[in-house]
């Protein structure tokens, strides 16, 4: 496998305890992994020096550097979860990019999920709920999201997006729809009550909503089994 194309990818800023979280599932990481190399995106290249080698990449990344009229970068959640949750595709340095959110530890092998992209014929594999129409649940999105579907006019499924594999071409998605679904939140009756700002999730929804794209149920039911994995779990201390 060339090393450039598959790999993970990690958005590491704002307070301490997620460095250490970060440290902790590069780790898990390794421990079921032993090929692919790790991105860091971070606001604080430093602190993973003296642990960096062949296989971590690091790249700085700048909140300021992606500010929209309708995010408020005053909100911790929106400059450290939501900004570059959203804008991770600009800087992976892979072809096939599995993101994970870092309060994640694994107890089963996760390795599986590539194969499982490789034979869905998707530009992303990404957990959720929808039916054959890609309509989510109606309690999601704190039993709004039909309201937004009303409002956006196209249906859009659940998203559980605390690990996800894409690829370049939906790199070239987002590049092409990211400005229309973050001018429109508002217009379509958006919710932004996650930590006083929007969730990730409903960006993801609407992206995959737009170019009718599914979630996947298996994934997230496997990733949701506490057998498999703890996906929230932020105690960087707990044994692995």
């Amino acid at each position: 496998m060339e090393s450039n194309a598959e790999g993970y990818l990690l958005c590491v800023s704002g307070k301490l305890n997620y460095f250490h979280l970060a440290n902790r599932i590069i780790k898990n990481i390794f421990d079921y992994d032993d090929n692919r190399q790790i991105c860091i995106l971070t606001d604080n290249l430093h602190f993973f020096q003296e642990n960096k080698n062949d296989r971590i990449i690091l790249i700085k990344f700048d909140f300021n550097n992606h500010l929209h009229e309708n995010i408020d970068s005053k909100n911790d959640w929106n400059k450290y979860g939501l900004i570059p949750k959203i804008y991770q595709y600009k800087y992976t340095p892979f072809e096939k990019t599995c993101f994970m959110d870092v309060d994640m530890i694994f107890h089963k092998d996760f390795t599986f999920i590539w194969d499982e992209f490789n034979r869905s014929n998707k530009p992303i594999l990404i957990g959720g709920k929808c039916d054959q129409n890609n309509k989510s649940p109606s309690n999601w999105h704190w039993n709004h999201i039909d309201k937004v579907i009303n409002a956006c006019g196209f249906n859009c499924p659940q998203v559980w997006s605390t690990i996800f594999i894409y690829n370049k071409t939906f790199c070239n998605i987002m590049n092409k729809d990211v400005d229309f679904i973050l001018i429109n939140l508002k217009n379509w009756n958006v919710l932004s009550l996650y930590n006083n700002g929007y969730p990730d999730e409903i960006i993801y929804s609407l992206i995959l909503g737009l170019n009718k794209i599914h979630t996947n149920l298996e994934i997230h039911d496997w990733f949701e089994n506490k057998y498999n994995c703890s996906p929230f779990d932020k105690e960087p201390l707990k044994s692995l």
